[in-house]
């Protein structure tokens, strides 16, 4: 009995462990992405801080800059937006189980509102953006908790 518990206690760990890395080998991707973008695009990286920590919505002249993020993490993809990987940021980004629920409505119903087709791409990423944002907080969806390796 006593070999049972420390053999499900390792488990335990053993996933727990695994799923931080997960999450901070997204974070790190994140801010590798913002990191490039920010200089491509000459934009102050306090405006990804500003998104990613208090959920507020960047100004329009950020698409391009919020755009070349997505594609750099692979959420958009030959014009369109990539579900699975969309999917998979909110498995690594939220820890709490209605957290991701909501999180994954809200990145459904964004994708399915913002029209990809024909539309300029940074003028798409604002649109979803903006999207996420305001459907967050209508959905009182928390923003991800905050990781050192953000700063």
């Amino acid at each position: 009995m006593y070999s049972a518990m420390i053999g499900l206690l390792f488990l335990a760990l053993a996933v727990v462990h695994s799923q931080s890395a997960a999450v901070e080998n997204y974070v790190e991707k994140i801010k590798q992405a913002k990191d490039v973008c920010a200089t491509e695009h000459n934009v102050d990286v306090e405006i990804f801080k500003k998104l990613w920590k208090e959920h507020k919505i960047p100004e329009s002249e950020h698409g391009c800059f919020m755009m070349c993020i997505m594609k750099k993490v692979g959420f958009f993809v030959d014009g369109k937006f990539d579900r699975e990987a969309v999917k998979m940021s909110v498995e690594q980004k939220w820890v709490d189980a209605a957290d991701k629920e909501k999180a994954h409505a809200i990145n459904e119903v964004c994708i399915d509102e913002v029209k990809t087709d024909g539309k300029d791409e940074c003028h798409v990423a604002h649109e979803v953006v903006t999207c996420f944002v305001q459907e967050s907080q209508k959905r009182e969806l928390a923003p991800p908790g905050k990781h050192e390796s953000e700063e």
